[in-house]
């Protein structure tokens, strides 16, 4: 018999976690972020309804994480409108921050709703209502709602067929239009680039590996952030 060997035989995994303190800026946006975002769970709490908007607090939670990794993630999305009494901190952290359908199936959507959303798509903005994150992917489903491929495919229990998780619409994956989206940050973060805490220890970090000859590989629970993060490592 033939013995198989590995293409690659990996030495055995050596996990260090480092911590790196947030600038005066980001201390500042972060702490804003969690007063409103107390308010909002709070709300729920007081009318009793914790339960039934989970996701939403889901959502709260996400976004105090990824203001960790760059407030970018938070401050340019499509729904920075919501946060607007956060623009005083946002600018702050630009130009001062030293760190580095309704329920019914049957019906169609409206000819406005779908200006609406291709608007909307034109624009790169919204996000998916399945993972909460910035699209990857997009498709475009006939009742004119948008989400990221894999995440409405997965949540069919057919390969082939399924309903609308926002409308329970039933559908093919025939029926689905590509709908990618040109940029999923409101702002040209490229021009008004300012980097983060967590990514200015993150380059330090890849300098001192690429310097000992050693190969590096970037990983990041949202694309988003590597999509910030392509913009320094390309400089």
């Amino acid at each position: 018999m033939l013995s198989r060997r590995p293409i690659l035989t990996l030495p055995p995994a050596n996990i260090e976690v480092k911590y790196c303190d947030l600038s005066e800026a980001e201390k500042d946006f972060y702490e804003a972020l969690f007063q409103r975002s107390k308010v909002k769970f709070d709300q729920f709490v007081e009318q009793g309804r914790v339960l039934h908007n989970y996701a939403s607090i889901l959502e709260l939670l996400l976004r105090l994480r990824q203001c960790c990794d760059h407030p970018f993630l938070v401050m340019s999305r499509g729904d920075t409108q919501e946060f607007a009494d956060l623009n005083k901190l946002a600018k702050r952290f630009l130009h001062g921050g030293n760190g580095s359908t309704n329920g019914d199936s049957s019906c169609l959507p409206s000819r406005a709703y779908v200006e609406e959303v291709v608007q909307e798509l034109q624009k790169g903005e919204g996000e998916c209502p399945i993972c909460l994150e910035a699209f990857e992917d997009a498709v475009l489903t006939p009742c004119a709602h948008r989400m990221c491929r894999e995440c409405l495919l997965s949540s069919w229990r057919s390969a082939a067929a399924g309903l609308c998780p926002v409308c329970r619409m039933s559908m093919s994956k025939q029926d689905l239009i590509t709908a990618p989206t040109n940029s999923r940050f409101r702002i040209d973060v490229d021009k008004n680039w300012v980097e983060s805490s967590k990514i200015s220890s993150l380059l330090q970090e890849l300098e001192g590996l690429r310097n000992s000859g050693a190969k590096s590989i970037v990983f990041s629970q949202w694309t988003a952030f590597l999509d910030l993060l392509q913009i320094p490592l390309s400089r």
